[in-house]
């Protein structure tokens, strides 16, 4: 059994360290310290040097709890209890960082407990009989993730409904293929669409008539006039039966958009063009004659693409305060969290502000509020920041300076000692730090910004 784990919230980690960690049928640790099985870097060291421990017992991932701030499972504000048998699914929030969980083999291995043909598989020796392998040597278990295309250039962060579509869950399909509708040597069933196609003569619910093998004499004509307004073909006067046996699935083919308000009801789609004016501060005219779908459809559009994009900035505020090692750093409070800040795609930040749901993360309005309330300020204490970053670095290192420190001397040149002095401050300055002059421009920049921020 495989478990793969990958941060949502962060394309890379400081410390140049992998985002992902993968480990098969064994334990691991996670937390801060460098020795560990997965380390995760937190200057602010709200992450425990030893954070989780995962143990592999009892066929699962077993989380335990240990760190001193605490771990929280799926948005939740309540610490979790450990210990919790992690499941593909999970989102683990650790300090500032998302972790998304996937488990393989997990319903394979429970589904091939059950299977009762195993016995006469493992007695086959042809390579027809052999349905996985066909003949070959068992190859090693496939990342299910590779199993979904995915498109080049495509982030990590993109629609959370195209990562996990197609993942096991769905009630209309199995979680994984039929291994005996798979194989080629066996028997074929017969197509799923065959006695469908006959168990289902009747039109859509939109037409009440019956279509049981009725008699060519019931002329229905209550029931048959409202017909072609649904998109049938057949003559006013012509018998319900004998259409629905004729072209049973064109009424079908093109139903309308279901929903919790009928395409008809005009008031109801008259009441949500007023709250959506109301809203946005136009009238009601605006959306004169449009169709309810196209607009919900712009609508949706519009909200997933400001939200999209403003998380992504919200993303790049927290990346420079991290790069500048600022004390201002966000973290998961017990309330009126920012969900642009800590979910991890844009479909699940709608879900959290408009479902309500999630106790302890802001509403849709409060959070757009907040998000650019959070990047006008970062925006201000950023040129601030560097206008007094700049201007004391370049005074401690300025002629002026220079020259009082070295004073009148006779016994020397007086040039040829300002530039010894200005050397020696250099190598002081930039001595002790990696990236030399540019770690105290950034260590200036960080005390400027935060105490911008302060006063903001």
């Amino acid at each position: 059994m495989t478990i793969t784990l990958t941060i949502d919230s962060v394309d890379s980690l400081p410390d140049g360290g992998p985002i992902r960690f993968q480990a098969r049928n064994r334990g691991f640790e996670i937390g801060r310290q460098q020795h560990l099985d997965w380390t995760l870097p937190d200057p602010g060291r709200h992450i425990s040097g030893l954070h989780c421990d995962v143990r592999f017992e009892k066929g699962g991932y077993w989380l335990y709890d240990v760190s001193r701030n605490g771990t929280f499972l799926n948005g939740s504000t309540a610490r979790m209890k450990s210990p919790h048998r992690l499941a593909s699914g999970d989102r683990l929030a650790i300090g500032h960082y998302v972790i998304r969980v996937e488990v393989e083999d997990e319903q394979a291995s429970a589904g091939a407990a059950e299977d009762p043909f195993q016995q006469a598989r493992q007695d086959f020796s042809t390579p027809s009989d052999d349905i996985w392998g066909a003949g070959e040597p068992a190859p090693p278990p496939i990342d299910r993730r590779e199993l979904i295309a995915r498109p080049a250039g495509r982030r990590r962060d993109a629609d959370f409904s195209q990562q996990f579509i197609a993942f096991p869950g769905a009630p209309s399909q199995p979680a994984r293929p039929d291994p005996y509708a798979a194989d080629a040597g066996l028997p074929q069933p017969a197509p799923p669409f065959a006695p469908a196609a006959r168990s289902q003569p009747e039109p859509a619910p939109s037409h009440p008539a019956p279509v049981f093998q009725p008699a060519p004499t019931d002329p229905a004509p209550a029931r048959a006039k409202p017909q072609p307004a649904a998109g049938e073909s057949f003559a006013p006067g012509q018998p319900a039966a004998a259409s629905a046996s004729a072209a049973p699935f064109p009424p079908q083919a093109f139903p309308q958009p279901p929903g919790p308000v009928p395409a008809g009801d005009q008031q109801a789609f008259a009441r949500f063009l007023q709250g959506l004016a109301a809203g946005a501060g136009v009238t009601p005219d605006t959306f004169a004659g449009r169709d309810p779908a196209e607009i919900g459809q712009e609508v949706g559009e519009f909200l997933r693409v400001a939200t999209e994009q403003l998380a992504q900035l919200l993303r790049a505020r927290a990346a420079a305060k991290a790069m500048t090692k600022s004390a201002s750093r966000t973290m998961i409070g017990a309330a009126d969290n920012n969900p642009l800040k800590f979910i991890p795609t844009a479909a699940e930040a709608i879900d959290v502000m408009f479902s309500r749901r999630r106790p302890g993360f802001l509403g849709a309005r409060a959070s757009l509020e907040a998000g650019f309330a959070d990047l006008k300020r970062h925006e201000l204490a950023t040129y601030a920041a560097m206008q007094k970053a700049l201007d004391r670095l370049l005074d401690e290192l300025s002629p002026d300076t220079i020259s009082a420190k070295v004073g009148n001397s006779a016994f020397s040149s007086r040039k040829s000692r300002s530039w010894e002095l200005f050397v020696e401050r250099w190598e002081q300055k930039s001595g002790p730090h990696d990236n030399g002059m540019l770690d105290v421009f950034f260590g200036y920049f960080a005390e400027a910004y935060d105490e911008t921020n302060k006063k903001g």
